[in-house]
């Protein structure tokens, strides 16, 4: 079945800008911004968070200032396996406060994941303690960020 599609208007996209930029940013500041009264800029925002649009709130931190160093992007194959050995794996790796991103792929490999760890030799132990000991690897590329050049959760509006 296809996703719902949501209709915004100028004001909704103004207010989700606002929203990524600051989630911080008092409503009433907003509303004066916007030329909006405040329970006007509250409906919308909650309807926003009613159709799914604003899926929560969330504080995001400096991963080097928390000494997490290393960030590298991990490429597994599992080969022939059965449903039972996909789902094992999948929650095994969802589990897994390292992953901060996991995928499914099309392509040469299966499923790429996004991690950070403090130094190169956490992510050797990750790698061939850890994430293989979650299921049945036959290919892994595992692939160091040198410099992370833009990082963003914003989208496009």
């Amino acid at each position: 079945m296809p996703k719902k599609s949501i209709r915004l208007d100028e004001k909704d996209v103004q207010i989700l800008r606002h929203a990524q930029e600051d989630g911080r940013v008092p409503w009433a500041k907003l509303a004066r911004e916007m030329n909006m009264s405040s329970p006007a800029i509250l409906s919308r925002v909650r309807r926003l968070y009613n159709d799914g649009v604003i899926a929560s709130h969330t504080t995001v931190l400096n991963r080097e200032a928390l000494g997490y160093d290393t960030v590298a992007y991990i490429f597994v194959s599992l080969g022939n396996v059965n449903t039972e050995t996909v789902a094992a794996f999948r929650e095994a790796v969802m589990a897994m406060p390292e992953v901060q991103t996991f995928v499914a792929l099309t392509g040469e490999y299966e499923y790429m994941l996004r991690v950070v760890l403090h130094s190169p030799s956490e992510l050797n132990t990750f790698v061939h303690e850890k994430l293989a000991h979650a299921g049945p690897l036959v290919r892994v590329a595992t692939h160091l960020v040198m410099d992370e050049i833009k990082f963003t959760t914003h989208l496009p509006l």
